[in-house]
């Protein structure tokens, strides 16, 4: 695997801004890998508009919809993606 961390994106309202164009431009540098963090201790959380509920059975759907949107657009450009749900913090 080639790639690095790509870290979050600023927020809910950023997702696709920034990882749309960071995924084409590592897929154009011949990337094939990157990390995703997308944890509970992650702020702004890239995936949801509040801080990750630790509670089950609490799904947050527009973030799930976008967690799916990224990982298509992994898929698209030939990135595999590991998910880094939960931080060493």
């Amino acid at each position: 695997p080639v790639g690095p961390d790509l870290s979050w994106s600023g927020g809910a309202n950023t997702t696709k801004s920034f990882y749309g164009p960071a995924l084409a431009a590592l897929a154009a540098a011949k990337s094939n890998y990157v990390r995703l963090w997308a944890g509970p201790s992650v702020t702004p959380n890239p995936f949801s508009d509040t801080q990750l509920q630790r509670t089950l059975g609490r799904v947050d759907s527009a973030a799930a919809a976008r967690m799916d949107w990224v990982l298509e657009q992994c898929n698209a450009h030939g990135i595999r993606a590991l998910l880094a749900l939960e931080s060493y913090k």
